[in-house]
């Protein structure tokens, strides 16, 4: 390639990422897909030339999953896409519905990820299928996953035989072929060419007999790598798996542990208060085999919690946690430990995974155009030394993963932080077809809008105020012991009895942040209880977070964030402004027991009403507000 092609590569590409406001991680880029590393190529260059149309992932965190979601660029269909995520859809959703029905492919392919993504498949595969984007990778991904979520398997089948398709499909093809597949023989051969292709174990039917499952997966037999040390030197790895209500699945996952090639391991089963026989299973498999131990808590405390018991009773120089409904590839610990010992100067390694149904079906990412493989967040090999540094897991409801990997990164830095084998899935995640319609408080979806990005913006905060050296305090769910304040929807046990909720767009800066600050330092003192609700600007920068002023003020207060999917009980709803009900979210808290209305500032007058029926309602009671359509 000449001097000036690459140049203007380059060139090109940083006008895109510019243009986009895309995160983009070079180093992290450059350390995962170390082809990209040996080939010398400009990462970014690489990314949007080659690795975009791969499925490969701009940079590692919480946003990583989004990129297909949130678009790559600033037209007025993006800035509607991106309102329609960030909580505004009842707004959106039309204008972009009406474009898309007058031929705009790129509001057409918004409303097919916003069906796919609420369980809505028949109605996105709709908009994709009039796309006509031939050999579109992000389009034929698509339509893989709508079929296959739709059990449509011939047109899935046309799909892949088609040549174009597969030229397309690139990386994702084995995954497209196996839920193409006519049998099950064909399923795992499709798998397998994966495994086949990087040197590793086939999986195979325990039971030939029995339908294909995770529960009936093993590997072929074959010896580890004992050229890296002998057994006998081998360290100990301990694996730590939570499991709570896990019957069905709990001796398929501690199966697949004790199977590894890497033998020289124990798993600490933590059993979280389960009502069904989980219990009586596990000490079942304790019976059978020494490595198998287990804990019993009296009480129901979340996976989190869970994991942090278990890791004080660890022995082992190296731990990992594994969730009690996935299953791991033989060679995975294997194929973590190597670059672990092979260099001292890193600290964990992790790998990859992808969603699957139980029959083997690949889901992949909720995110319609994205590729099947995902960082598996639940993989982190770590050693544990290192969590003297670190701290263990924050003790809340979800997403904790990701706090605890960027907490690591802060800590070590990516260099430290070894990427296994990032195109072969190493593990596969149990995840049912069905679970896209789920739209609860937690759902992986609220990272735009909602608990998890809220979640994410007060740990990176956090993070910031302890200049990149963050440790997780013991028993940190407990009060105000808190490093830093969650959404309530996030904590266990947490009260959701206030006197007011304190309303307000917390984005702000500069003079407003001091006027927000204001209002809630005046507020507090004339409410024994409050919690604040988070109410952003519909037009403002998607990436807006709050300000954190605010999040310092409510550490130092012990306040937290109610948000929309959860119901708080507080007589009285304070608007810092009247404006706020022009531009409402189409979702909100739903107050229970809301008699009273304060307004900071300016007035509402007969709309009064409808703004205390919207809360009572959870936002979805919004004829009377006075936002334009």
């Amino acid at each position: 390639m000449s001097r000036v092609k690459k140049f203007g590569l380059r060139l090109m590409a940083h006008w895109r990422a510019w243009t986009s406001n895309i995160k983009f991680d070079a180093e992290w880029y450059r350390a995962t897909y170390r082809d990209v590393d040996e080939s010398g190529m400009n990462p970014l260059v690489h990314y949007f030339a080659y690795g975009k149309g791969e499925g490969r992932l701009p940079f590692l965190g919480a946003a990583a999953p989004m990129m297909n979601a949130y678009p790559l660029g600033t037209s007025p269909v993006d800035k509607l896409n991106q309102i329609m995520w960030n909580g505004f859809d009842h707004w959106a959703y039309p204008q972009l519905l009406s474009l898309a029905s007058r031929g705009d492919p790129g509001a057409a392919w918004y409303l097919a990820t916003w069906h796919y993504a609420h369980g809505s498949t028949g109605e996105a595969l709709r908009w994709v299928k009039g796309l006509n984007s031939e050999g579109d990778f992000k389009t034929l991904v698509g339509l893989t996953k709508c079929y296959t979520v739709l059990g449509e398997t011939t047109p899935l089948r046309a799909l892949v035989g088609d040549a174009l398709s597969n030229d397309a499909l690139a990386n994702i093809l084995p995954y497209a072929q196996a839920n193409a597949a006519e049998n099950e023989s064909q399923r795992l051969n499709a798998i397998n060419r994966i495994y086949r292709r990087n040197d590793l174990q086939a999986i195979l039917p325990k039971d030939p007999e029995q339908p294909l499952s995770l529960a009936n997966l093993s590997g072929e037999a074959a010896t580890g790598e004992k050229a890296m040390c002998t057994e006998q030197q081998r360290p100990l790895v301990s694996v730590v798996m939570a499991a709570y209500n896990a019957s069905s699945t709990i001796e398929m996952a501690i199966g697949c542990v004790l199977a590894q090639t890497w033998q020289e391991l124990e798993v600490i089963v933590v059993d979280d208060a389960s009502t069904d026989d989980t219990l009586e299973r596990v000490q079942g498999l304790a019976t059978r085999d020494h490595r198998v131990r287990y804990l019993v808590s009296d009480v129901n405390s979340g996976a989190y919690a869970a994991r942090n018991r278990g890791m004080a009773c660890v022995k082992g120089e190296f731990v990992t946690v594994h969730d009690s409904d996935d299953w791991s590839h033989p060679q995975k610990i294997e194929k973590q430990m190597v670059p672990l010992l092979q260099s001292p100067r890193l600290m964990a390694s992790y790998s990859w995974w992808v969603r699957v149904t139980d029959d083997l079906q690949c889901l992949g990412s909720w995110v319609l155009g994205n590729a099947f493989l995902e960082v598996n967040q639940s993989s982190w090999l770590v050693r544990r030394s290192a969590l003297a540094k670190t701290g263990l897991w924050d003790e809340v409801k979800v997403s904790a993963d990701v706090e605890f990997a960027t907490r690591m990164q802060h800590h070590f830095g990516y260099a430290a932080l070894e990427s296994v084998l990032p195109t072969v899935p190493l593990a596969f995640s149990l995840t049912d077809a069905g679970s896209l319609t789920r739209t609860k408080a937690t759902h992986i979806s609220t990272q735009f809008h909602g608990l998890r990005r809220q979640y994410s913006e007060a740990f990176s905060w956090w993070h910031r105020q302890c200049e990149g050296r963050p440790v997780m305090p013991p028993a940190s769910g407990a009060g105000n012991m808190r490093p830093f304040p969650t959404p309530l929807g996030n904590l266990r046990g947490e009260p959701l009895f206030f006197e007011a909720v304190l309303v307000s767009n917390f984005a702000v800066h500069g003079e407003e942040l001091a006027s927000a600050l204001a209002f809630l330092e005046g507020e507090r003192k004339r409410h024994n209880s409050i919690c604040l609700l988070h109410w952003p600007e519909r037009n403002a920068w998607h990436g807006n977070p709050i300000a954190d002023g605010v999040f310092e003020w409510c550490h130092a207060h012990g306040v937290h964030f109610a948000h929309f999917g959860m119901k708080v009980h507080a007589p009285t709803v304070v608007l810092s402004h009247a404006s706020l009900w022009q531009r409402p979210p189409t979702r909100s808290v739903q107050l229970t027991e809301v008699e009273n209305l304060i307004v900071h500032e300016g007035e509402l007058g007969a709309q009064r009403t409808a703004v205390l029926a919207y809360f009572r309602a959870g936002g979805v009671n919004l004829e009377a507000s006075n936002e334009d359509p």
